[in-house]
């Protein structure tokens, strides 16, 4: 990721304070308490070591993009060891995305709730499918087919802006209605930072696109143990893995979200307002 922005813990306290009025003006309330809480999650003094300096209250980066406006399109990221979110606005229309939330072990072993309903989403679809359908749901890897370790499996993580990722996993038109809204509950829970209005038009269009949505699982199918998922689709990549640290027993839990089609950074809708600004200025000359 480029170098940008400002460290929140070197701005004023009145800067600070407007950063966080702007994500809860920005974010719908159970959205922005996660968030909130991933900035905030800190090691205490007695559990600190030079790699985790870091890590203190305020220690993430803060960029604006754009000027902010009602009609002209305009952004913000921040970014650090627990959350990274990229958000545009233009127009009345929010995206987030993509972004990334992280627990890492020590908060796991503390019994952090912070991704609970993503991992209880992804699952309670595993175990409503049939044997049958979660062979068809479960992926089998290759060395080749991963990323430096036997535990990455995020395909949509850092570094893979504009990655072409193939559909894998059993589709949604493979699933029961019940198990189509279980599908549906997870794009929602990973999207709850959206205000009400613009997450229901996105979950619509996730909809429309159920014949080329896929879910796929690694890993055992019980709550104790580290697994893997994925929703894909034209319209989202939301992956939650739970990364094996010390043991079997102690991991850190990443969730992420890429918009394909160059719906990430709002690059579409980005495109999409300058040709028709571009219109607009050939018209009137």
């Amino acid at each position: 990721m480029i170098d940008s922005g400002i460290r929140v813990e070197e701005m004023s306290e009145a800067l600070q304070e407007a950063i966080q009025t702007l994500l809860r003006v920005t974010i719908a309330p159970k959205g922005y308490e996660k968030i909130w809480s991933a900035l905030m999650c800190s090691p205490s003094p007695d559990e600190m070591d030079i790699d985790d300096m870091f890590e203190q209250t305020n220690s993430y980066k803060f960029c604006l993009f754009g000027e902010p406006s009602l009609d002209s399109p305009w952004g913000f990221n921040i970014f650090g060891r627990h959350v990274c979110l990229n958000a545009f606005t233009l127009n009345g229309e929010l995206l987030i995305g993509p972004f990334s939330l992280s627990v890492d072990a020590r908060e796991v072993r503390r019994g952090s709730q912070l991704m609970r309903e993503a991992e209880l989403a992804g699952l309670t679809l595993m175990r409503s499918l049939s044997s049958e359908q979660q062979a068809r749901a479960s992926l089998q890897y290759t060395i080749d087919d991963l990323d430096g370790s036997e535990f990455i499996r995020t395909v949509g993580g850092a570094h893979q802006d504009n990655a072409v990722v193939p559909y894998r996993g059993i589709c949604a038109s493979d699933l029961s209605t019940e198990q189509i809204y279980l599908l549906l509950d997870i794009v929602r829970t990973f999207n709850e930072m959206l205000p009400e209005a613009t997450l229901e038009c996105m979950m619509r269009r996730v909809t429309e696109h159920l014949d080329e949505t896929f879910f796929a699982w690694s890993g055992l199918v019980a709550d104790d143990s580290p697994y893997y998922f994925r929703v894909h689709s034209p319209i989202v990549l939301d992956e939650l893995e739970h990364q094996e640290t010390e043991s079997l027993s102690q991991y850190r839990i990443l969730a992420t979200q890429r918009l394909p089609n160059r719906g990430d950074y709002g690059a579409a809708l980005l495109d999409e307002w300058i040709r028709h600004s571009h219109a607009k200025i050939r018209k009137s000359i």
